[in-house]
């Protein structure tokens, strides 16, 4: 078997996370047809081997890959079902009782009987699965053994097998449309959220409460040991305020889902976009809120400005905690991104880690998560702009609200 490409009703495109856009084409490639994909590209942690990462291939040519497959989940009303097409190289013609057949045992999908016709450069069938998608998330590998027959189906000969990561995700194609289906945030919903139902789509609350809470539980305990890693890279953890922080970095790079996985580092409002990225691929609703300083609550002392200092930029709140993939990253803000989510009395802040919830989780976060207020500055040292704070400092008095957290 030389390819395999996927579609069918359901099926989703995966973005990879670097920004090279989406897999195309079949995902299985096997140029020499020996069973195994031949790359001196690396392996990620779902099996993807992408050959993008070689550059353009010679003229004519097609590198080796492996890439994931995505759909939305079937439902009771609306089941899907995986259509492949596998593909061989003969130089022939395939004979009236030619038919290709593929079984996938550890998924239960089995691919039934289909007449072989010519295709690109040798033999395909388009082949639907019998049985359709599961109707809970998935997360699994895909190995299917491919059989040729020339006789109509009395005997049949070994193909080969393809082997693909397939994710089934909780929203339908109609919730998918509207989010970044990066192939980490759709890896980590999948896997952390494997076997769960999904809330009905759209989202019926309070009726859809507890698949809503089971699929947040089980994804945000991805985000608790603050150790959240890529596909492409599984022995490093994404970072908050690490390496890609600095003045010289783009908004994109800062403040998305997407700088967050191409350069494996953010601030608060790349993890609020990417944990409300992975939920609502699940099919659980989350919005970004900010959290602003109230002035009029802050009253500082006389302060004395740092050395260097070229302009007050303004009252900042001071966050001394362990956050993402760095246990000391800059402390101090003029605001930070939260996550609400549907359904759900609480706040969420996955650059730390740490959640609230009850009816009292807005002054619960600020009591635990701000140690104070102070006032920041821009300084020049050595031709060089960065942030300091003054000498004056308001320690955080617990149970008096500070700020303003938006709904």
């Amino acid at each position: 078997m030389q390819s395999v490409a996927f579609s069918g009703s359901g099926d989703e495109t995966i973005y990879r996370d670097d920004g090279g856009g989406a897999y195309q084409g079949a995902q299985w490639y096997d140029t020499n047809m020996n069973g195994t994909i031949d790359s001196s590209a690396p392996k990620y942690s779902n099996g993807t081997i992408d050959d993008q990462l070689l550059g353009p291939p010679p003229a004519g040519t097609v590198y080796e890959h492996d890439y994931p497959v995505a759909y939305a989940r079937s439902t009771t009303t609306s089941p899907d079902y995986v259509t492949a097409t596998p593909s061989f190289v003969f130089n022939g013609t395939a004979g009236p009782g030619w038919e290709i057949e593929g079984s996938d045992s550890g998924d239960g999908l089995t691919f039934p009987a289909t007449a072989v016709g010519a295709g690109g450069a040798g033999l395909s069938a388009a082949i639907t699965s019998t049985q359709a998608l599961p109707t809970t998330i998935t997360s699994t590998t895909m190995a299917i053994d491919w059989k040729l027959s020339t006789d109509g189906g009395k005997a049949w000969q070994d193909l080969g097998a393809s082997k693909n990561h397939l994710y089934v995700t909780g929203a339908d194609t109609n919730a998918l449309a509207l989010v970044n289906t990066y192939e980490t945030v759709v890896d980590l919903g999948c896997t952390a959220a494997n076997g769960q139902t999904p809330p009905a789509q759209p989202e019926v609350l309070p009726a859809s409460l507890p698949q809503v809470q089971a699929i947040t539980n089980r994804i945000w305990g991805a985000f608790t040991g603050r150790k959240v890693y890529r596909v492409e890279d599984p022995s490093n953890p994404m970072t908050y305020w690490g390496k890609h922080a600095g003045p010289g970095s783009t908004a994109t790079d800062l403040f998305s889902t997407l700088g967050l996985l191409t350069n494996g580092d953010g601030r608060c409002n790349a993890w609020a976009d990417f944990l409300d990225d992975v939920l609502q691929v699940q099919g659980v609703q989350a919005h970004e809120v900010d959290v602003v300083i109230v002035p009029s609550t802050i009253n500082l002392p006389n302060d004395t400005a740092p050395t260097n200092a070229t302009g007050r930029v303004g009252i900042v709140m001071d966050v001394n905690k362990p956050a993402q993939g760095n246990p000391t990253p800059w402390r101090y803000f003029p605001n930070h991104a939260l996550v609400r989510i549907d359904g759900i009395t609480g706040l969420y802040d996955p650059s730390y880690g740490t959640n609230k919830l009850g009816a009292n989780a807005d002054q619960q976060w600020q009591d635990a998560a701000i140690s104070g207020f102070c006032n920041e500055y821009t300084v020049l040292f050595g031709g060089v702009t960065s942030l300091a704070v003054g000498s004056a400092y308001m320690t955080k008095v617990s149970g008096q609200n500070n700020v303003d957290i938006g709904q």
